[in-house]
């Protein structure tokens, strides 16, 4: 999905080999601190239409929600007057057929004994939370784990200026 080039600054929508040069004429135009706005106006936009999105998701969400919840009932309601009447079968001009069956059932396992069943089909996981921990304070061995360090690029933060 592409931002609307009309609401979002061409910052905003620029291929990543064209931002440097969207910011250096930026600059040439505005000045240090008209581009700083210009940055941080754009990166403020994109968060707020990442919140808009968000939302618009859960909106979306629940409403699939009720859709499945509506369905269920409508499901249900024609199940019982078609087995209320004694009908298996009606058939349509456009649907070929509403049909009465018998889904298969649902299997779920109630385990009684957890520690024979983990002895046999258990899997073992290892809490890398805890080991980190453990790495970091010195109490792990390096023989039995080593923690990898991964730096990430350098990057920006915005800082909103305070208002009075």
């Amino acid at each position: 999905m592409e931002l609307k080039t009309q609401y979002a600054p061409r910052l905003a929508i620029a291929p990543r080999d064209e931002i440097a040069d969207i910011l250096v004429h930026k600059a040439e135009d505005v000045g240090s601190a008209g581009l700083t706005d210009y940055i941080g106006f754009t990166l403020e936009s994109m968060q707020d239409q990442r919140e808009r999105i968000k939302f618009a998701i859960a909106d979306l969400q629940m409403l699939l929600k009720a859709t499945d919840g509506q369905e269920k009932i409508i499901k249900a309601e024609v199940r019982n007057l078609l087995e209320s009447n004694g009908i298996d079968s009606i058939k349509g001009d456009r649907i070929s057929s509403i049909t009465l069956f018998n889904p298969a059932p649902k299997k779920k396992v109630s385990i009684i004994d957890k520690e024979a069943v983990l002895q046999e089909y258990g899997k073992l996981t290892v809490d890398t939370t805890a080991l980190k921990k453990a790495i970091e304070n010195g109490d792990v061995s390096e023989e039995v784990a080593v923690l990898e360090v991964e730096h990430q690029e350098q990057s920006i933060k915005l800082n909103k200026r305070k208002t009075v």
